[in-house]
């Protein structure tokens, strides 16, 4: 990108200042990725929560120059840069990307649907830089504000875009087709996602079909009745390409195999894999390649390619108290970008070490691509860089930090450099073809085969739900107790501070401390934290909770009148669980009033029933009477205390008592407390495991402990890798707990062992090895707790630790 500031404001009908023009060669909407502060141009958005405008002055200090605001900005600023006013900054930035666009006469794909459009768009990527250079959607930037990113990355040498669109509500649609002007478009499907921003489903297929307006080519399964229909009588036939048992591209399957009639032409492909919406997704991969002239070899070569594809930037515990940031699975210069601001997120005080392969099939010039490749790499400090590959090692001067090189991962693995490695963040960085798998698994903490996925992106958005619940000026607490609800305290501790979290909440010393050691520099309450700890306390600036008043003398006994330590007050409005109850209430007043040194940071309470409409007056109640206390001790010490009650159902159904702070709890990580929450919410965590062994029973024949299991008839069982002793409870034996495998969910038949379950597959068609989840999307948590007589929380904080957390930003895909 080369651009002149002049040009710009051309483009959004502004005039410059006299004497100003700068260069651009980046634009960003975030100021954590600033690559070459003198030549971008900062786009500063304002979200709900976020404001754009509130990190300028820091860029400024940072050398940025130019700038789009809507905000008026201090004369004294204005002088030191260059800023283009504007109304909507979002509809600057969208028109910017949709006239970049239209620079290149190039094939674009654009796909949209309800699920599966990020895996189409990877698979056919794949698919298609066997001939072509090609610009995709990074992760699923597919919104109002990741569809021009990703557009942006267009340059002169890619041969053909793929980029994916998608929407919440009504006239949304048209603003990113304008910006993509996709000439193939692929409609994978529609379900419930987003459903409330829409009156229909039939609206909902409307808007997004406006993304095809201007293609000359449009891919639909013909089985999707709702989607056909809607197309047939929008665009001309000679348009449509539809497959399916109705389709111009006619499929019928057997096993694994797929006969394909395309312009009746016979095909036959067999699918790597044999669930249904795999194979929905495959199928359009494969129509789009029939329809770009790709032949049947050439199409069977990509297909023996395609691999399950998970979110690439997974972070994961690694040996001696480091980190790893899982990478490994392709390599291009917009993945570095995003892997390396995952690493900003995450790596706190954690030295850094860096192990990066050849870019492969970029189609830039390798003197242009790895002065690109060192200029993003040199702006963060590392330990060491790890180079592995023919061509990077070549460029190996432009890297300030100290490199080694390496042909292959191999041979990076038998010099044992990372034998002694402990207590830093690794970045794994490599394209397919270089098998960074390898080093991945010898670095990784060699835990069993079941798994807990954290999607950080979902996190982020229930935090933001919850945020569009109150004012911008209340804070927020986040509860990370409990191992964050069994989620993994410290990196879901380390997302919410990149979020710019307001407080953190732990249950004991020893959480908070190792969060501070792990750089975290959010404040810090912790809920039980004894006099006994009041050094370390100060040592690691914790606030603790008081809840007694033998417990607050304490306190006074030990610390110096001199100094002031910071407290939280909480008050017992009708828990009944821990709290200063109102006869004791007039005592705490007179300490405090006559203890300045005590510092009260907040005060609040508990909430008993604020989930349950039946007791409504019981929470009000509270609120009323912990608001009058609240305000009496505010007024005896004589300064501002941050006052809070509402926990995550609290915050949904009584907003008006929202005060200064809100506490997240249980509804941070997904689990809806009211109706309206659960519809808004996603789970963040998927919880699953893999089939051990595969056996066949033969009527008559028991299965598991006490004989529990029984075959009524003949039957198929798999044993997977999970049991009590991992956290999945006990009472879920015997046809209580459900599983969810092969696009089915499956009993459990007998008992629950330790470390070991065992399920029915009778009928389907799966391999020891194969993946099965136990909690997550298909298998809600909230019901399998209620089959079991207990509450979501449970079956979270129950996990055990050997379970292997892996956390990830964006969908598994």
């Amino acid at each position: 990108m080369n651009w002149s500031l002049s040009d710009i404001a051309q483009l959004i009908n502004l005039s410059l200042p006299e004497g100003t023009g700068s260069a651009i060669k980046h634009i960003s909407i975030d100021s954590r990725t600033i690559i070459e502060p003198s030549s971008t141009l900062f786009i500063a958005l304002k979200g709900p929560r976020n404001n754009g405008h509130d990190y300028i002055p820091l860029l400024l200090k940072q050398g940025v120059k130019c700038f789009i605001v809507s905000e008026n900005i201090e004369t004294k600023i204005s002088k030191e840069a260059d800023f283009l006013h504007v109304n909507d900054t979002l509809d600057a930035f969208q028109k910017i990307a949709a006239f970049h666009r239209t620079q290149f006469a190039i094939p674009v794909i654009g796909v949209t649907g309800s699920n599966g459009k990020t895996i189409v768009k990877e698979w056919l990527s794949e698919c298609l830089r066997t001939k072509q250079i090609v610009a995709k959607s990074p992760k699923s930037f597919n919104s109002q504000v990741g569809v021009p990113l990703s557009v942006l990355q267009l340059d002169r040498h890619h041969e053909i875009g793929i980029f994916e669109a998608g929407i919440s509500k009504q006239d949304e649609m048209g603003r990113l087709e304008t910006i993509i002007k996709p000439s193939i478009g692929i409609f994978t499907n529609i379900g419930s996602a987003h459903d409330q921003g829409f009156y229909s489903r039939q609206e909902k297929i409307e808007e997004k079909a406006k993304l095809f307006e201007n293609c000359n080519t449009i891919i639909y399964c013909s089985d999707h009745e709702e989607i056909a229909t809607y197309l047939q009588s929008k665009f001309d036939s000679s348009k449509l390409c539809s497959w399916g048992k109705k389709g111009d591209v006619k499929t019928s399957a057997e096993d694994e195999t797929y006969q394909l009639i395309y312009k009746e032409q016979k095909y036959s492909f067999h699918l790597p894999f044999n669930d249904k919406a795999s194979s929905e997704n495959v199928l359009h991969v494969i129509c789009t390649l029939l329809n770009l002239d790709y032949s049947q070899t050439e199409i069977t070569n990509c297909l023996q390619s395609l691999s399950p594809v998970k979110m690439r930037l997974s972070l994961l515990s690694g040996i001696n108290n480091s980190l790893i940031i899982d990478d490994s699975y392709s390599n291009d210069v917009a993945a570095l970008e995003l892997s390396l601001g995952f690493l900003n997120k995450h790596r706190q005080d954690h030295k850094a070490i860096l192990v990066l392969s050849d870019l492969k099939e970029t189609g830039l010039d390798e003197d242009i691509l790895y002065e690109q490749v060192a200029q993003l790499v040199n702006n963060h400090a590392f330990e060491v860089i790890h180079l592995v590959g023919q061509e990077i090692t070549w460029f190996k001067h432009l890297f300030k930090s100290p490199v080694t090189t390496h042909h292959t991962s191999e041979d990076l693995l038998e010099k044992g450099i990372f034998e002694n490695i402990s207590d830093y963040i690794l970045l794994i960085k490599g394209a397919r073809s270089f098998h960074f798998e390898k080093i991945v698994k010898k670095l990784s903490k060699q835990l069993h085969e079941t798994t807990l996925e954290i999607n950080l992106d979902l996190l982020t958005a229930n935090l933001n739900y919850f945020k569009s619940c109150i004012k911008p000026s209340t804070k927020v607490m986040a509860m990370v107790k409990a191992y964050a609800y069994g989620s993994g305290y410290l990196e879901v501790a380390q997302s919410l501070a990149y979020q710019h979290i307001d407080y953190l909440a732990v249950a004991y010393i020893d959480e908070g401390i190792a969060l501070r050691k792990n750089g975290i520099k959010t404040p810090i309450m912790v809920l039980n934290a004894e006099p006994d700890h009041y050094q370390e306390m100060l040592q690691y600036d914790i606030e603790p909770e008081i809840f007694r008043v033998d417990q607050l003398k304490q306190y006074l006994r030990i610390h110096p009148k001199t100094k002031a330590f910071r407290i939280h007050i909480k008050l017992d409005t009708g828990m009944h669980r821990l709290g200063f109850s109102s006869e004791e209430f007039e005592e705490i007043l007179l300490l405090l009033s006559t203890n300045p040194q005590i510092r009260v940071k907040s005060v609040f309470t508990h909430l008993s029933s604020a989930d349950d409409p039946n007791e409504d007056t019981y929470t009000r109640k509270q609120l009323e009477t912990f608001h009058q206390q609240a305000i009496v001790l505010e007024n005896i010490v004589g300064y501002t205390i941050i006052k809070h009650a509402l926990n995550s159902a609290g915050i949904q159904r009584f907003p008006k008592y929202q005060m200064d702070m809100v506490r997240l709890g249980i509804g941070l990580y997904g689990l809806g407390i009211t109706k309206i929450a659960h519809q808004q919410l996603k789970v963040i965590g998927t919880l699953k495991s893999t089939i051990s062994q595969i056996k066949t029973i033969e009527k008559g024949e028991t299965i598991g402990y006490n004989r529990k299991g029984k075959a009524n008839e003949k039957m198929t069982i798999a044993t997977i890798a999970i049991g009590y002793a991992d956290g999945y409870n006990r009472r879920f034996s015997n046809g209580v707990g459900k599983v969810f495998i092969g696009n089915e969910l499956r009993p459990v038949i007998g008992n629950v062992c330790m470390d070991m379950t065992m399920i029915d597959i009778t009928g389907l068609q799966v391999k020891v090895h194969d993946e099965v989840e136990i909690f997550g999307p298909n298998v809600s948590w909230a019901t399998q707790a209620k089959a079991i007589g207990t509450i979501p929380y449970e079956l979270l904080t129950s996990i055990g630790e050997r379970v292997k957390r892996i956390f990830f930003e964006g969908d598994l895909i």
